[in-house]
């Protein structure tokens, strides 16, 4: 199982989450309401099918860790696909950055966001870029930034939480490879 290390915004997901709960629901009353057998009840019944599948995706996501770890690898989940694992020697650090937000304050322009940006090492030059949801952050040049808008409240306590958890993760690898070689 991985153990979470930056979790999502769960405000934010539920939020979106919405309206396909509300058209679940919507379709589930219209459904009590039609009882007969009519072309209208399959065309519910199909939308409220629909509208469960979404509900399911997307509470899902709202539990899916942005930043978690397992097996030696951080798994960093912001693309629409699966988790990328990137193995824990070749990550480096993580420290706080700021960048254009993706809400648009009263002034018409976008706020800033605070963002992690997690390094990877130099030498991993097949980590150094993904394609990855431009909305949850950017991955190039071997800089993996996740947007603060779509995770958990990014702070400096987060930062350093976060880069104590990476260098205990590195220690316990490091002595369990001197183990198994001893």
């Amino acid at each position: 199982m991985r153990r979470p290390l930056l979790r999502t915004n769960q405000r934010a997901g539920w939020l979106l989450a919405s309206p396909w709960i509300m058209g679940l629901a919507t379709t589930l009353i219209l459904l009590t309401v039609f009882l007969q057998a009519s072309p209208i009840n399959v065309i519910l019944a199909v939308l409220s099918a629909f509208f469960l599948i979404q509900v399911v995706c997307q509470v899902r996501k709202i539990y899916i860790a942005r930043l978690s770890y397992s097996d030696g690898s951080l798994w960093v989940a912001l693309s629409k696909g699966a988790p990328i694992a990137v193995p824990m020697d070749m990550v480096e650090c993580v420290f706080l950055g700021q960048g254009p937000g993706q809400i648009v304050g009263l002034d018409g322009e976008p706020t800033e966001a605070s963002t992690l940006i997690v390094r990877i090492a130099e030498s991993a030059t097949e980590f150094h870029k993904r394609e990855i949801d431009h909305q949850l952050g950017h991955w190039c040049d071997g800089y993996i930034t996740v947007n603060g808008t779509w995770s958990e409240p990014i702070t400096a306590e987060v930062a350093g939480r976060l880069n104590k958890t990476i260098v205990e993760i590195k220690k316990e690898l490091r002595q369990a490879a001197q183990e198994s070689s001893a």
